[in-house]
C-alpha cells in the first residue's frame, strides 16, 4: 500500500505531466532573455565606456582591445549551457 503522500504526488504529476513541457519552454526563453539582456547591457556599457575613454584620451586609444572583449563576453554567453533543464524541477 501506497503512503497518502505518494498517492499525491503521482495525482499531481499525472495531472501537470501535459503542461511540463510548455512550462520548460517558457522558462528557457525567460532564461535566454536575461542571459541576453545581460549580455547587450554589458556590452553597451563597455563600449559607452570606450567612447568616453577615445574622447579624453584621444585617438590612439587601442579599440582593438573593447573589441576583444567583446567578442569574449559572446563567447562565453554562447557557450552558457541553457539546455539544462534540471532547475525547472525544483
Amino acid at each position: 500500500m501506497t503512503s497518502p503522500e505518494e498517492q499525491l504526488r503521482h495525482a499531481v504529476d499525472e495531472v501537470l505531466e501535459p503542461a511540463w513541457p510548455r512550462e520548460r519552454r517558457r522558462a528557457l526563453m525567460r532564461l535566454a532573455a536575461s542571459a541576453a539582456g545581460r549580455f547587450v547591457c554589458g556590452v553597451l556599457g563597455l563600449w559607452a565606456l570606450a567612447l568616453i575613454v577615445h574622447v579624453v584620451v584621444g585617438p590612439p586609444f587601442p579599440w582593438l582591445a573593447f573589441g576583444m572583449v567583446t567578442l569574449l563576453a559572446t563567447a562565453v554567453v554562447s557557450a552558457c549551457d541553457l539546455g539544462d533543464g534540471s532547475h525547472l524541477r525544483r
